[in-house]
């Protein structure tokens, strides 16, 4: 993520490479892939790519990245009124 600072990427892939045949855990997967955008953004906003694209083959975990992100706009959004 910090890279593309430095590359002046407009827009990132994070693949969650290591949840489909290797058996990583998925929930924990997409967690440390969203804490790690969350975290980012906090610390130093202006290192945020215009896009970021959490990406994989695997189906069911991205089910488990679209609903850990619809959780987390759900919160943001509940806590912004």
């Amino acid at each position: 993520m910090k890279a593309t600072k430095d590359t002046s990427c407009d827009s990132v892939a994070l693949c969650a490479i290591s949840s489909g045949i290797f058996g990583f855990p998925k929930v924990l997967c997409a967690k440390l892939i969203i804490d790690c955008i969350i975290d980012l953004s906090e610390e130093t906003p202006d290192l945020l790519p215009a896009e970021i694209r959490i990406t994989n083959s695997d189906q069911p975990t991205v089910e488990v990245c679209f609903l850990l992100l619809s959780q987390l706009l759900f919160i943001f959004i509940f806590i912004s009124f």
